[in-house]
């Protein structure tokens, strides 16, 4: 894999944000492409120079998605517990 290639191609990549509690994944994807640092920062480009409380985190796996790089993977998020303890529940969302 090149040195500027981040995302091999048949990857899946998991876009989450967020700190502690406003963790969050974003979205699951798959690349259909090689993705470099530069496609990254094109796919960014539109919402860096926002004001920080306006800039939209979907904007940027949209506009990879725009470019030909990924595709939706279907995915459930299954939580299996807190603070050490696993759950007894099977909670998928």
């Amino acid at each position: 894999m090149s040195e500027d290639v981040k995302v091999k191609r048949g990857t899946v990549v998991v876009f989450s944000s967020g700190e502690y509690s406003d963790y969050s994944v974003r979205a699951v994807m798959v690349a259909v492409d090689d993705i470099t640092e530069a496609h990254y920062r094109e796919a960014i480009a539109s919402e860096i120079n926002k004001d920080q409380y306006r800039q939209e985190y979907y904007a940027v796996v949209s506009n990879l998605v725009k470019m030909g790089l990924l595709v939706d993977v279907n995915s459930v998020e299954v939580w299996m517990g807190a603070y050490g303890e696993v759950s007894r529940e099977f909670n998928i969302s």
